[in-house]
């Protein structure tokens, strides 16, 4: 990367990088052929109908059924997997009635489930390249990522007792939040694939200057801004308010694990999986994988913080 904004290092570097599908529409349908070149061009793809994940990778896994190609197989495993486990956790959430933060970790829970199927359809080489339902299902993904870190950062808020849980004065706000950030996200997505205008949406420069401000702010400044906050504002509650260390450790692990060490394995691991693997696994697994273990991990060092105070010692303690 040259400047703040730039894609084109990002784009082909880390193989499976949902954001830089949005760009190869536009760059297939300028006035030029110049994107339909780059895209072609890359190694692992001759034509759009087997091309790999994103614009134009190093290395990347092709489509799904073409050639005997497997696509983003373990990736498509790993999300399979995931889907129920997550469901699992909604149920289990959903019982306990009386904890603390019960609503706002539904609606939680409910955006991470959604990132599920969307990032099945979206990146494991089962959609066309450059096509619509690509660009629409990948702006939708996109928006409901960031959507999560919002719900994960008014998470944290609430759990300040800034407002009472379950309460409207929670739910609406967080869901407004969180929708807010899904429709900016998910429009100026839509707005990049389709070229809908030039101030949000248009690009500038080919694959290795590829830049959009819009979408480098909203896809990777703000979740990660959002999910540091969050991580501070929960460790002070968690240690500073209620005294909780065992709690505290447990939360930071599960940062660690999340936020740190699955991005570490998509953006570091993932070009040399799959150049070890000649085109057939990246990092994508793994990430979510992690991803996944981060939201299990979050939902024990919950219950861990609530057990004691509303389902062992009853409401007494708060009188």
């Amino acid at each position: 990367m040259t400047s703040y904004g730039d894609f084109g290092w990002i784009c082909s570097h880390v193989p499976s990088f949902p954001t830089c599908n949005v760009f190869v529409r536009q760059l297939l349908h300028s006035d030029s052929s110049e994107g339909e070149a780059l895209v072609l061009s890359t190694p692992y793809s001759q034509t759009l109908r087997t091309a790999s994940i994103g614009v134009a990778p190093l290395c990347g896994v092709g489509r799904i059924g073409v050639d005997g190609n497997l696509g983003g197989i373990a990736n498509l495993i790993v999300i399979s997997v995931s889907i129920p486990v997550v469901l699992g956790l909604l149920w289990m959430i959903w019982r306990r009635n009386a904890a603390v933060g019960r609503s706002e970790f539904v609606v939680l829970f409910s955006i991470y489930l959604l990132t599920l199927p969307l990032q099945l359809l979206t990146n494991t080489g089962i959609l066309e390249q450059g096509s619509t339902a690509l660009a629409i299902l990948t702006s939708l993904l996109l928006g409901t990522i960031v959507a999560f870190f919002g719900v994960l950062l008014g998470n944290a808020i609430v759990s300040t007792q800034v407002v009472e849980d379950g309460t409207m004065a929670s739910i609406v706000p967080l869901s407004i939040f969180g929708a807010i950030l899904f429709a900016l996200t998910a429009y100026i997505s839509i707005d990049t694939s389709f070229k809908i205008s030039d101030t949000l949406g248009g690009i500038s420069g080919d694959v290795p200057d590829l830049k959009n401000v819009a979408m480098f702010t909203l896809t990777l400044i703000v979740p990660g801004a959002f999910a540091v906050i969050w991580f501070i504002l929960t460790i002070w509650v968690v240690a500073g308010r209620l005294r909780e260390i065992k709690p505290a450790l447990a939360f930071t692990a599960v940062f660690v694990v999340c936020a740190i060490g699955s991005q570490l394995v998509y953006w570091l691991a993932g070009k040399p999986l799959c150049e070890a693997s000649n085109g057939k696994v990246d990092g994508a697994f793994l990430a979510t994988f992690l991803e996944t273990l981060g939201m299990v991990g979050l939902y024990f060092c919950w219950t861990g913080i609530t057990e004691d105070r509303w389902d062992d010692n009853n409401i007494d303690d708060f009188e």
